[in-house]
């Protein structure tokens, strides 16, 4: 009984202690890869994911679409979105992962520093091609770009990241992501803001914006102008992620949108 205990005890002790080897090479070997990629072919990555799957593709509509890709590893895994328009690569960013372990912490930062830099929390800081193109409106916007000028807040909900799902309640008393973030900036915007951000490369952001112009129209001047890009914009739009509970389906855009305006 008392070799037992002893042994259980050692094992807790090494448990607690100790790190998985392979999984640590792994890592360091992908990290080093990636480095490595990005200086061959900053562009292309050298080939450095794997081919996305057709689900990992979300069509944006007004001819762009994101890619999400992903390189597994042990503790961790190296992340990237891509944006193109018409098959042309535009953007990317990079999210490579950290390892919940803090003891592996400072091996990591040595490891990604030769490329990334860090915040105070110990997060890698994302890597970009083209980051101003992340949040640049549509081509056909031709009113006054002032994203730049506009909070932290705004610009994530004027990117491709702020959600891809559309609807309000998620089926756990919460609003879905994107929702969440057009009421939270809602007290910072104006006409001219939300005029800008049906130009978005987000789709949901878009329809949040044409949500509020038609529940709000007495509020815009340029109302027949906006109706036609509105009109344009939903015309041939591909079909968007849609839900009102946690069962995520794909809907029409533009007659879920004016089922929400219905029930508004």
């Amino acid at each position: 009984m008392r070799l037992f205990t002893f042994i259980l005890l050692l094992c807790l002790s090494l448990a607690g202690f100790g790190q998985n080897p392979v999984w640590v090479n792994t890592d360091k070997r992908m990290i080093n890869s990636f480095i490595k990629s990005y200086k061959t072919d900053s562009v292309n990555l050298d080939g450095f994911f794997l081919k996305p799957k057709s689900f990992d593709t979300t069509q944006l509509g007004r001819n762009y679409y994101s890619v999400d890709l992903i390189k597994p590893g042990g503790y961790i895994s190296i992340r990237a979105k891509y944006l193109f328009r018409n098959d042309t690569l535009i953007a990317y960013k990079i999210n490579p992962q950290m390892p919940d372990e803090p003891e592996l912490i400072d091996k990591y930062k040595l490891w990604y520093s030769e490329l990334f830099e860090f915040n105070d929390s110990n997060e890698t800081i994302s890597v970009y091609l083209n980051e101003d193109k992340w949040i640049e409106p549509l081509e056909e916007y031709d009113g006054e770009n002032k994203i730049s000028d506009q909070s932290e807040l705004f610009r994530h909900f004027f990117s491709i990241e702020s959600g891809d799902v559309y609807g309000y309640y998620n089926g756990w008393g919460g609003l879905h992501y994107n929702r969440a973030l057009f009421e939270k900036l809602l007290p910072e915007l104006n006409t001219e803001l939300i005029e800008l951000i049906m130009f978005s490369k987000n789709p949901i952001s878009r329809l949040q914006a044409f949500h509020y112009f038609v529940t709000h129209k007495s509020e815009f001047d340029n109302q027949t102008e906006i109706e036609n890009w509105m009109n344009e914009v939903l015309k041939n739009h591909p079909i968007v992620k849609c839900a009102d509970s946690d069962i995520i389906g794909r809907c029409n855009p533009k007659e879920k949108l004016m089922e929400y305006v219905k029930y508004d």
